[in-house]
């Protein structure tokens, strides 16, 4: 279940789903695909779970400190002395929300910081590859939008 290297005739290259030096052998899968469709079937036939879906070795559970059935909410908070309107990101991937959640965020794309109920006010943040990491993102630009024109 794999095509040869172009590189290399005598090596496989697998389909998603399959391993193994011929890719003969299949990959952890359940209804949604290989490695719960949250991660990658590695060389060895083990999953490497997307950053929330580390909870087990199939990705098919929360990592720990994730919620929801996209594992998408922190469940960690940080309890603060003193209350502030203060939301940040402090190093590759550490997010604090304005309500006081931590959590590691490695996805890339653009995403909102915020954004008012009215549209009014929006920020948001494009995550890319961190150099020299292979899991970690940075924020590489940020984007604040009043009453839809971008300042």
């Amino acid at each position: 279940f794999g095509a040869a290297s172009p590189t290399d005739p005598d090596v496989c290259v697998c389909s998603d789903g399959f391993y193994g030096p011929s890719c003969e052998q299949v990959c952890p899968n359940t209804p949604a695909g290989s490695c719960n469709g949250q991660g990658v079937c590695t060389s060895a036939g083990t999953c490497e779970c997307n950053t929330n879906w580390n909870g087990n070795a199939g990705c098919s559970a929360c990592t720990p400190g994730w919620l929801g059935s996209d594992c998408s909410f922190a469940q960690n908070r940080i309890v603060s002395s003193s209350p502030s309107a203060v939301a940040l990101s402090s190093g590759p991937s550490q997010i604090t929300t304005f309500d006081g959640y931590s959590f590691v965020f490695d996805a890339y794309g653009t995403y909102y910081l915020l954004r008012t109920a009215d549209r009014r006010l929006s920020i948001k943040s494009q995550h890319v590859p961190c150099a020299g990491s292979s899991t970690a993102s940075c924020i590489s630009m940020v984007t604040i939008a009043v009453d839809m024109t971008t300042v």
